[in-house]
């Protein structure tokens, strides 16, 4: 009896794995199996999705042109796009490789007026669930160029001159390398992110921002390092060529932020890009504590305007949501004394 249920399961067996092989091997390794997923995921998305121009394999390498996506207000245009795909199954994994996009548009719909509020702590938590893939994804070699991203009715667009990535998706989201450069500035950024509560997070970013005008521009540097997790959020940045840095930590930012920094600076002068600053702070310290709509502001430093002595000055202030108020300010210099009063 054993005999005779092997005799007929393991041709049928062999027979499944060989038609599931063939079909593998027609799907990622001929131009008409890529044809066949495209038009079926164009059909899967009820129109929104549409490819003018195929040509080549999924495995192979497969060219896109004129690609364009629509949906509520959304559209995606993309002149061209680049792809190989390497499955692969110890471990379960997708690999998309060697991804260029070049020339995308992007159009977001604009916010609608009077639109209640969406509850945004959910609403991030539901996309950070939305990240978690059942197979690792891999994407490497990622290169988007001439990229250009606009809101409905703004008249300035985002334009990213190119972007490169190498992340994984799975159960968090980790990104080897994300480097940008737009409107003259540069981010580097490498990090992970888990997807699930408590969302560790372990992030370290660079930047190069311009600063003036194109005829004598100058830029600032600037280092941070996100740690801990969603529910308390530990914050390192400071400025390498101005002499800043921030420290400290944001509590549940995605329910009711609070904050509880230090700011700290050698000396910092306004305008930043000025050859002759009308104002320079030196020895800023501030404390910053409390939540948006209800903070305090505990703040002193050496203020020179260039036309009298430098004063040291002393403040403490509170605010809330489009308002501040000022509860004691003292300034003292080596030609005048102001007693610390509150206002």
């Amino acid at each position: 009896m054993v005999v005779r249920l092997l005799r007929i399961l393991v041709p049928l067996v062999v027979a499944l794995l060989a038609a599931a092989l063939l079909a593998g091997y027609w799907v990622l390794r001929t131009e008409s199996g890529a044809a066949w997923v495209l038009a079926r995921a164009a059909a899967a998305s009820g129109g929104r999705l549409r490819v003018a121009e195929v040509d080549g394999t999924l495995r192979g390498g497969l060219r896109l042109a004129n690609v364009a996506w629509r949906d509520a207000g959304t559209e995606i245009a993309v002149d061209r796009l680049a792809l190989r795909l390497n499955p692969d199954v110890l471990p379960l994994a997708v690999s998309l490789e060697d991804v260029t996009v070049d020339g995308a548009r992007i159009r977001l719909p604009a916010p609608a007026a009077g639109a209640p509020a969406t509850g945004e702590p959910v609403a991030v938590r539901d996309v950070l669930a939305a990240l978690r893939m059942p197979v690792i994804v891999n994407v490497t070699g990622l290169i988007m160029r001439d990229v250009l991203v606009a809101t409905a009715g703004s008249p300035d667009p985002l334009a990213i001159d190119s972007l490169s990535l190498d992340a994984s998706l799975f159960d968090s989201l980790q990104v080897d390398r994300l480097h940008v450069t737009a409107f003259d500035a540069t981010l580097d950024m490498r990090g992970a992110l888990r997807l699930a509560p408590p969302y560790d997070l372990d992030l370290a970013a660079d930047a190069r921002l311009p600063l003036g005008e194109a005829a004598r521009q100058s830029h600032v540097d600037v280092v941070l390092a996100l740690g801990g997790n969603l529910s308390d959020v530990e914050v390192d940045l400071h400025s390498p060529t101005h002499g800043l840095r921030v420290d400290g930590h944001v509590a549940a930012p995605l329910d009711e932020p609070r904050v509880a920094v230090t700011v700290a600076a050698e000396e910092i002068a306004w305008p930043f890009d000025a050859r002759e600053p009308a104002l320079t702070a030196t020895n800023l310290q501030a404390t910053i504590q409390g939540r948006p709509d209800d903070y305090t502001v505990e703040a002193g430093a050496r203020l020179d305007t260039g036309m009298a002595a430098p004063a040291d000055i002393a403040a403490s202030a509170a605010g809330g949501t489009g308002a501040i108020r000022i509860r004691a300010l003292s300034a003292e210099s080596p030609t005048w004394h102001s007693p610390r009063a509150g206002a």
